[in-house]
């Protein structure tokens, strides 16, 4: 019998990440999985919105190529389970994606017996919205032990330049290296292979292309020293979990049920649809973002006033403000018209009730609202 030693990680991700991760995303990422007839390995999606769903389920090798593929017909609240080997009928191993027609939770186990380890895990999915920087808040570098940084590109745009940079626990830079990410594809990166010495630290990765995600495995077998009696001690067990990781903007970015919002600093004069030149560069920041991480979203850009005037007034003035924005993003940005639609709120949301005049500045304003991926 194999010993099961399941881990299971509570993990706060920075900005969107924890919460999305919570309750679900159209489209979700795991960055590695074996195919193997000798061992057990199963993909597990979930419904998270309690209705009938469609799943399309892709494994990639790391290079970025399709080697198989399921659809998997989910009911409200029900999961679909599926074997690596009966769909993709050969050894591999790779990247998964899961696209469904709603939000979707996922997880990958993975129980494996061979002379030289026995050893189960559990890792889940990550929403394939990705980040700028990943976080791996400790590593081992040592050549007993099999450790491993998974990075995944997320967009499919093109391959995606990586720089992975290691520290000590006393903030020392150990090694800096670069890697490639093929388009759909992930690499590995072992740390002893980077360090050749035994030591254990973080790595901090940033992409110098599009969005990524990763994990951490550390799976360890064999005779180890047990801190505590400092005698040696057969070990086997498998550790794996998501990388933190972080958005790099100046935006606020605020997650609901059903969007993550952009929250930017466009503001109007009292009575004015106009966009003044001191929010074009905030709005240039917000283009960014929304190419980087959400092109092909059909974004709402929302238009708002304060609550002074008459309220049928203000409709149709917080629709030109939202129209303005939209014309000046598809005129400067390369959008086209279809990835945006523009509401007018009036007074409907204001951010402060009942301010106007100068204090009515906050809620002068558009939001950029993104659907859920």
């Amino acid at each position: 019998m194999v010993r099961k030693q399941v881990f299971s990680t509570i993990l706060a991700l920075a900005l969107v990440q924890s919460v999305a991760a919570a309750q679900g995303s159209r489209r979700i990422v795991l960055n590695h999985f074996i195919a193997d007839p000798d061992q057990i390995s199963r993909v597990y999606v979930t419904d998270a919105d309690g209705v009938d769903q469609s799943v399309t389920v892709t494994f990639y090798t790391e290079q970025g190529e399709i080697i198989g593929q399921r659809k998997l017909s989910l009911r409200p609240n029900g999961t679909g389970v599926i074997d690596p080997f009966k769909v993709i009928q050969r050894r591999a191993y790779g990247k998964v994606v899961a696209e469904a027609s709603a939000r979707v939770l996922g997880e990958y186990w993975q129980i494996v017996e061979t002379k030289d380890a026995k050893y189960s895990i559990a890792v889940p999915f990550q929403p394939a919205l990705g980040h700028d920087r990943l976080l791996v808040q400790h590593f081992v570098s040592d050549d007993r032990v099999t450790s491993n940084i998974y990075i995944s590109d997320t967009r499919g745009k093109g391959d995606v330049p990586v720089e992975i940079a290691f520290y000590d626990e006393s903030s020392n830079l150990l090694s800096k290296v670069d890697r490639t990410v093929p388009s759909n594809g992930s690499v590995t990166v072992k740390p002893w292979n980077v360090l050749q010495k035994k030591t254990v630290g973080s790595a901090h990765i940033r992409t110098k292309g599009g969005p990524i995600v990763g994990e951490y495995w550390q799976i360890v077998s064999g005779k180890f020293r047990d801190p505590k009696s400092g005698k040696d001690r057969d070990m086997n067990y498998a550790v794996g979990l998501p990388l933190a990781g972080k958005i790099e903007t100046p935006l606020k970015i605020v997650e609901t049920a059903d969007q993550i919002r952009l929250t930017i600093e466009v503001h109007f004069d009292v009575d004015k649809a106009d966009i003044r030149d001191v929010d074009k560069p905030n709005i240039a920041e917000a283009a960014k973002i929304i190419q980087r991480y959400f092109d092909g979203e059909v974004v709402e850009v929302e238009g708002h006033t304060d609550e002074s005037g008459a309220a049928d007034y203000n409709k149709v003035l917080s629709q030109k403000r939202a129209d303005n924005v939209k014309a000046y993003l598809v005129s400067n940005f390369g959008f086209s018209e279809d990835q945006f639609k523009a509401i007018g709120y009036g007074e409907e949301r204001p951010l402060v009730p009942g301010a106007t005049g100068e204090a009515g500045y906050v809620n002068r304003r558009v939001v950029f609202a993104i659907p859920k991926i």
